[in-house]
């Protein structure tokens, strides 16, 4: 009698608990979604296309130059309630997180571009609606500052800020994605997003980093035959170009590869995702800048006996080109202009650097001001 008064406890017990356990999910995952709470918080993973599903996962744009492997990505923090509850904080292993170039995940419209007051938490942020289904948007918290405007436009790839930590102490990126926002009729929900109950009419979306690196607009490569007549021999498209000494071409192109046409074929990408800017000397030198940045700009990298080796071990820098001398001469974030010969930095600009170029001879060193 007594073990089925205690069988008939536990099955009870154990109900209860499952009733309490469903009620939880339904209350916190509001199960009009079809998907599991255990799944929706996994938010990297997979392969796919660029993708917004109302009613399911949403595969966005990496937004970084440098490998999700490199970054953290916690989705467990007890501040993401509400309609932030998918939300992602994402953050560098190595620590260098401060100063991190932040591009767009999605192609859209700024909705929202300051810091709010009725969420200062957020810090500096931008909300992007998104192109590909309006009732989408995309929040990006703490930057450092704001490098786009209300009401602006932006492609997928286009450059946000940096990241920064503003209204919290820890450098991260707080990036979220919603829907329903078609049917707000509040701009104070804009503000709030993340704040409105789950109930209301914007909504959190589970998404995936699954489209890769967004592209940065691409140019065709044509070649000058004389007078006014060009060529596109290639079929390549690129961001950043150089020609080296014996004739190649070196190019940078939207996705951040690296690659070198030797007259008849563009052969296999010399470097994949990370590559910002390429400078070639007229004495050999093949010199990179990636995408691996910190406040300053990414590492330098110099082409030796066909590995790459950090070049002055600790400059940073976003534009790069050489000298006809060998010198290097590189723009790194904050617009600032140096030459480095053996080894030795030197400023040149302390300020307003946007690019570079340097020519054969002497003295042959131009930048354009922003």
């Amino acid at each position: 009698m007594k073990r089925i008064v205690f069988t008939l406890f536990m099955v009870i017990s154990l109900a209860l608990i499952f009733n309490c356990q469903q009620e939880y999910f339904t209350s916190v995952n509001n199960l009009e979604d079809s998907y599991p709470a255990s799944e929706k918080m996994h938010t990297s993973r997979g392969t796919g296309s660029f993708l917004l599903n109302p009613d399911g996962w949403s595969n966005l744009y990496w937004m970084f130059r440098t490998s999700p492997s490199e970054w953290a990505i916690g989705n467990s923090s007890p501040y993401h309630t509400n309609a932030d509850r998918w939300a992602d904080d994402l953050w560098r292993y190595d620590g260098n997180t401060a100063g991190v170039l932040t591009y767009a995940a999605a192609a859209g419209t700024v909705i929202y571009a300051q810091t709010s007051d009725y969420v200062p938490q957020y810090g500096n942020q931008v909300v992007i609606q998104c192109d590909a289904n309006p009732d989408f948007a995309i929040r990006y918290a703490h930057l450092a500052t704001i490098a786009v405007k209300k009401d602006s436009h932006v492609n997928a790839g286009d450059l946000m800020d940096t990241v920064g930590n503003t209204g919290t102490q820890d450098y991260h990126l707080h990036f979220v994605l919603y829907k329903g926002i078609n049917n707000s009729t509040n701009i104070r929900d804009l503000a709030e997003i993340g704040q409105t109950p789950q109930g209301g009419e914007i909504k959190a979306a589970y998404f995936n980093y699954n489209a890769g690196i967004p592209p940065v607009n691409s140019s065709n490569i044509y070649k000058w035959l004389g007078a006014t007549s060009w060529t596109a021999p290639t079929g390549g498209t690129a961001i950043s170009i150089s020609v080296a000494a014996n004739g190649n071409l070196w190019v940078v192109n939207g996705t951040g590869m690296l690659w070198k046409w030797n007259g008849y074929s563009w052969g296999n990408p010399i470097r994949v995702n990370d590559t910002v800017d390429v400078g070639c000397g007229v004495t050999g030198s093949i010199v990179i800048t990636t995408g691996d940045r910190n406040s300053y700009g990414g590492q330098i990298l110099k082409l030796v006996n066909g590995q790459w080796v950090e070049f002055a071990p600790g400059g940073r820098a976003v534009r790069v080109d050489v000298a006809h001398d060998g010198s290097i001469w590189v723009i790194n974030n904050k617009g600032m202009v140096y030459k480095n010969v053996n080894g030795s930095w030197t400023l040149t600009k302390s300020s307003g650097g946007n690019d570079i170029g340097c020519g054969p001879v002497s003295p042959g060193i131009w930048i354009t001001i922003q």
